[in-house]
């Protein structure tokens, strides 16, 4: 298992080594027949990373503007005239377009741009279960009966050996 992950961590690094090359490209195509169109540029901030990535894209159009792609989900950013913030989808390793079509007001033509972004497969996380506690237990002090002294003896001197009985003198009387 740990030859796997290095090799998916290996690729990933390789893989983004190559992005920024691929993604420092960008063309513009205007539609044949119709006079100079105003610019039209895409730019993407950052070129690579992983679903959840958040992009900033910003465009030149002197028109109405569409972002085609399908590495993000695309919405208008409301603090920036030009501007947009993608947030990439999982989508399959590799290097996706991300094309502007801009509907020119001057005419009935529209330009494109195209830049790249590099999707890196997600991380491996792998987490290690918390270590297992045990609730604390509740103690309550633990009462101790009162220490006993030593009895005090009953006589003055312990006798020692086998008790003496008395002498058994009947038995020599009978007989």
């Amino acid at each position: 298992m740990k030859h796997g992950k290095a090799a998916i961590a290996g690729l990933a690094i390789g893989f983004m080594a190559l992005v920024p090359v691929a993604a420092s490209a960008s063309t513009v195509t205007p539609t044949p027949g119709h006079g100079s169109p105003g610019p039209t540029t895409v730019s993407l901030s950052p070129h690579n990373g992983g679903p959840g990535t958040k992009v900033t894209i910003t465009v030149t159009c002197d028109g109405q503007s569409t972002l085609i792609t399908r590495a993000m989900t695309v919405v208008k950013d409301g603090s920036h005239r030009n501007g947009y913030i993608g947030t990439v989808n999982s989508v399959d390793m590799g290097v996706y377009e991300v094309k502007e079509q801009c509907h020119h007001r001057e005419g009935n033509y529209d330009t494109f741009a195209s830049d790249y972004f590099g999707v890196a497969p997600a991380q491996v996380v792998t987490t290690t279960p918390p270590p297992t506690t045990t609730p604390p237990v509740k103690t309550s002090p633990v009462k101790t009966p009162p220490s006993k002294a030593p009895a005090a003896k009953q006589v003055a001197k312990v006798p020692v050996g086998a008790p003496s009985t008395g002498g058994g003198g009947m038995a020599g009387d009978l007989g």
